[in-house]
């Protein structure tokens, strides 16, 4: 059975990591580790008895919690284990568990401040997309109290780069539940072949309509790869990336982007595009590290490993 880390608290935001791990969960089968890190007080403050009498504290505290919350799911039919630790942060922990058990998904909630609806990761969920060892979903704020039905409509941000296509293997996994939906997402960018007001007529035309020509065919062979499980569209737009997309999230129920093409080869590093996603995507936002050979993959290993590297 894969695994899908959830930071957990009690606070309502982990209660919006929640909701949106079940969501993945279950139609898949997997199953949930729900994580709490009690932080060390500082021993220059209170002392070591007090230190340790506060982190014990803490930790018996949390494990009543994630009892309690396990029972619940349990009830539910969802198959769930908690773990309290006393740890540096909240961040470390979920990456060592990660690793410990090779989980499929590491899940947060948003930052208590942002606008209902929309993602703004934390202290916990910006440190955790800067080097985590497997994806990284962030839900909005909210999302715990959106209404939602079994078939969702997933998209993936797609501009045929190696990064593209580690989203694209994660979508697919994602998106082979029965009533799923996959877009593959591509924005043609305006910068990238210059403004009208600087170029010839009949070049800018020439130019934009050969752009457009590629990209609907890497759109076209990248959808005709999934597997035939997967019921996908290809989307062209136009515009800038970032706000192009962030404006389609409106109409997802999950939005899945790559990370930069740079940095360690199995880790999420944001970019320019998925940086600005992660700020203001209106669904919950996965990133995906760059070089994972089939990322989400345990939760639909079929799905995944249909679709090829390039």
């Amino acid at each position: 059975m894969s695994l899908i880390v959830v930071g957990f608290d009690g606070s309502d935001r982990s209660c919006d990591a929640l909701a949106l791990a079940r969501e993945i969960a279950e139609p898949a089968g997997a199953g949930l580790l729900l994580a709490t890190a009690v932080p060390y007080p500082a021993l220059a403050l209170v002392g070591e008895g007090i230190a340790v009498a506060v982190t014990r504290e803490g930790t018996e505290t949390g494990a009543r919690r994630l009892d309690a919350e396990i029972a619940g799911l349990a009830a539910d039919g969802v198959v769930a284990e908690g773990v309290v630790r006393a740890y540096d942060s909240a961040p470390q922990l979920l990456q060592s568990l990660a690793q410990e058990r090779d989980a499929a998904l590491i899940v947060v909630g948003s930052a208590c401040c942002g606008r209902l609806g929309r993602v703004l990761p934390g202290t916990t969920g910006e440190r955790l997309l800067a080097g985590a060892p497997c994806p990284v979903a962030v839900a909005p704020s909210g999302h715990r109290l959106a209404a939602r039905g079994r078939a969702r409509r997933i998209g993936v941000a797609f501009d045929g780069s190696a990064e593209a296509q580690a989203a694209l293997r994660a979508g697919a996994a994602l998106a082979s539940a029965p009533g799923d939906t996959l877009e593959v997402i591509a924005v043609l960018d305006a910068f990238r072949y210059g403004a009208p007001a600087l170029m010839g007529g009949p070049g800018y035309h020439r130019m934009r309509a050969d752009l457009e020509a590629a990209a609907r065919a890497r759109l076209d062979a990248a959808r005709a790869a999934l597997p035939t499980a997967v019921s996908a569209s290809a989307v062209l737009l136009a515009g800038d990336p970032a706000r192009e997309l962030i404006e389609r999230s409106r109409d997802l129920h999950l939005l899945v982007a790559g990370s930069r093409g740079y940095g360690p080869g199995r880790a999420v590093l944001l970019g320019a595009v998925s940086g600005r996603l992660v700020r203001d995507s209106a669904c919950p936002l996965v990133v995906v590290p760059r070089s994972e050979p089939h990322p989400l993959g345990t939760l639909r290993p079929v799905a995944a490993d249909a679709v090829p590297d390039r």
